[in-house]
């Protein structure tokens, strides 16, 4: 795939966040309607000898009071779909006409035979090929061997306790993934130097030696496992610390950030383990 011009990879971006922002809108009144159906069906079940009708039943009862708010999301939805249509218009001689054929149509705002229900759902999908195309733009071509490798790290943070660390390692991830190695980097070096803090202060301790040296006595680690232990203890310190704090000038490579996120993800694995064997 050809490269997008820098301003239109900026552009991508805001429409990216806008069109995540108005899906995240109409899933709100999305359940906002089932919950206003939901109720409507029980209350009529109660008042009355009928069945209760069916949650479908009940949507298509009470969707046209929400017609108002239903209108209003859809002309934002046109509207940012239309600037959006532009934009991609514009990207064609780089990208080739596919790209153009991938977006969606505007919804009509003549309701005629559709629900308001149904323009909702559909102004979710809608949303949601945007930002799968969008995202497929603003990601650089990965090798097979790094895509292999956030695979395996996604699966590694699934596996952590800590939801706010968590968040930002996938943070790293997804900046790593639109080819964002400073912000990679930053968000990854910043999760290892707070765990580098946690795992000090646990242990009483300043010094990264005495660190690597109490975390391979709490994980009962030793012999060659021991010392390679420590050695990644102490690299990760180093690597985290040369692009968080020391140097401003640094520069992370492709490979910096990819270590960098690899070695924040290890470091809270092991504090993990050492807060679940109780600190010391």
């Amino acid at each position: 795939m050809a490269s997008i011009p820098e301003d239109a990879r900026v552009a991508l971006e805001a429409f990216y966040k806008h069109f995540e922002a108005l899906k995240r809108n109409a899933e709100e009144l999305k359940s906002l309607i089932e919950q206003d159906a939901k109720g409507y069906a029980e209350k009529l079940h109660a008042q009355s000898s009928f069945a209760q009708p069916a949650l479908a039943a009940a949507i298509a009862i009470v969707g046209s009071a929400w017609k108002e708010r239903v209108e209003s999301l859809v002309q934002r939805y046109n509207s940012t779909l239309a600037k959006f249509s532009h934009l991609t218009s514009e990207l064609t001689s780089t990208l080739g006409d596919k790209l153009f054929l991938a977006v969606p149509f505007q919804l009509p705002l003549n309701f005629y035979n559709i629900s308001s229900y149904d323009l909702v759902n559909m102004v979710i999908e809608g949303c949601s090929q945007v930002l799968a195309l969008t995202d497929a733009l603003l990601k650089p071509m990965l090798s097979h061997a790094e895509q292999m490798k956030l695979k395996d790290l996604r699966k590694e943070v699934e596996k952590l306790k800590d939801s706010k660390v968590q968040y930002h390692l996938f943070q790293a991830i997804e900046e790593y993934e639109h080819g964002h190695h400073l912000a990679a980097a930053f968000i990854a070096g910043k999760v290892a130097m707070y765990t580098i803090e946690q795992l000090r202060a646990l242990f009483s301790t300043k010094s990264d030696e005495e660190a690597a040296e109490k975390l391979a006595k709490a994980l009962g680690v030793k012999d060659d496992d021991r010392k390679l232990l420590i050695e990644k203890y102490l690299k990760a310190c180093k690597l985290a610390r040369n692009f968080f704090t020391h140097d401003p000038n640094a520069m992370p490579t492709a490979s910096d950030a990819l270590s960098l996120i690899a070695d924040a993800i290890k470091l809270a694995e092991w504090l993990s383990l050492v807060k679940a064997r109780g600190g010391q």
